[in-house]
């Protein structure tokens, strides 16, 4: 599911944030149709996938094969015209939403013209939520790159629609922030994903969509509102993330608040060591005029109260003598697992 599930300062502060968003959708319909039996926050990258809404017929065996099989084909015609055939054979499969997808990606790289038909056809066609949510998705994307005059017009599309998923509001409310374009109604979708995700009490979604909508707030020049959004969204992950402990610095850096700034990155560091992250933190620090020491020195501070003595246990070394861990206390200990072959 994160970001998406589908889809630097006044950026997102990671390319891979808008992924996130998109890999939400697509985690969401591997998983309704059977493709994977887990998955992790990240999922993948293809914002072709769209979650089906949970009515979706139950693919098939056959109908799985026949997914399977046009999309490993190498020929992208050959994969748009086996897709095609598939969404004529399987009228019911959960596996529909994702082919529109694929079509889509396909026929817009070579012709956008056939991808717009596509979408017209199916909007008039499909009536399953997570079908047609994909395909407002689609021209939504379509506005977007090939006739910006039209995204206005998409995104009231979008507001129409009576039973979009969670995750396609999720993911344009994402992109129009990012476009710094229609935030108000960017904020509503944003709103909606959450109350969605709330209602089905769906707490990864429902952090991810708090962090989208503070984001929607910061975009939007409301600091002390995003921060809130992005505070609710870490309480509710449980844990800090990356990205929304990032995206909270950045609304308490314009906020003014540059100590809680650098503490929000700092908290990354309490229980790992990530130098990519310290970077950033250091580098932040520097920027809004904070002690590099003093924030070393809390983070220490800080891992030494959270650390947790480990259970004492006893093994026998090579030579058959006992060695407990409780002889070694107050020494830096280094285990190695090993097994002799």
């Amino acid at each position: 599911m994160r970001r998406s599930l589908l889809m630097g300062m006044d950026r997102s502060p990671r390319s891979a944030s808008s992924s996130r968003r998109s890999s939400v959708f697509l985690a969401a319909v591997l998983l309704a149709g059977g493709l994977l039996s887990g998955c992790s926050g990240g999922g993948g990258e293809d914002s072709s996938e769209a979650a089906p809404e949970r009515g979706v017929e139950a693919a098939a065996g056959d109908d799985v094969a026949a997914y399977e099989a046009a999309i490993a084909l190498e020929s992208p015609a050959e994969k748009i015209k086996a897709l095609q055939t598939f969404l004529e054979e399987h009228p019911g499969s959960a596996r529909r939403a994702a082919a529109y997808g694929r079509i889509y990606d396909g026929l817009a790289a070579s012709d956008p013209e056939a991808a717009r038909g596509l979408i017209r056809r199916g909007l008039a066609e499909e009536k399953d939520a997570g079908v047609r949510s994909i395909l407002l998705l689609k021209r939504f994307e379509y506005a977007q790159e090939f006739d910006p005059g039209r995204v206005a017009e998409a995104v009231k599309e979008i507001g129409a629609e009576p039973n979009v998923t969670s995750d396609l509001l999720n993911a344009v409310a994402w992109e129009l922030a990012e476009s710094g374009k229609h935030l108000s109604q960017a904020l509503v979708f944003a709103d909606s994903a959450v109350a969605k995700a709330t209602a089905e009490n769906d707490t990864y979604r429902q952090a991810y969509f708090l962090d989208t909508k503070g984001w929607v707030l910061y975009r939007s020049g409301w600091y002390r509102q995003a921060i809130s959004a992005f505070e609710e969204a870490i309480r509710i992950n449980g844990s800090p993330d990356p990205e929304i402990n990032e995206h909270l610095a950045q609304a308490y850096a314009k906020a003014g608040d540059n100590a809680k700034a650098v503490s929000a990155m700092a908290d990354l560091l309490v229980d790992q060591e990530d130098p990519a992250l310290r970077e950033k933190m250091e580098s932040m620090a520097e920027d809004l005029g904070q002690s590099i020491s003093a924030v070393r020195e809390d983070i220490r501070r800080r891992r030494l109260a959270a650390a947790v003595p480990f259970k004492d246990f006893t093994l026998n070394d090579l030579s058959g003598a006992p060695v407990s861990l409780a002889d070694f206390s107050g020494k830096v200990i280094l285990l190695n697992f090993w097994h002799p072959t």
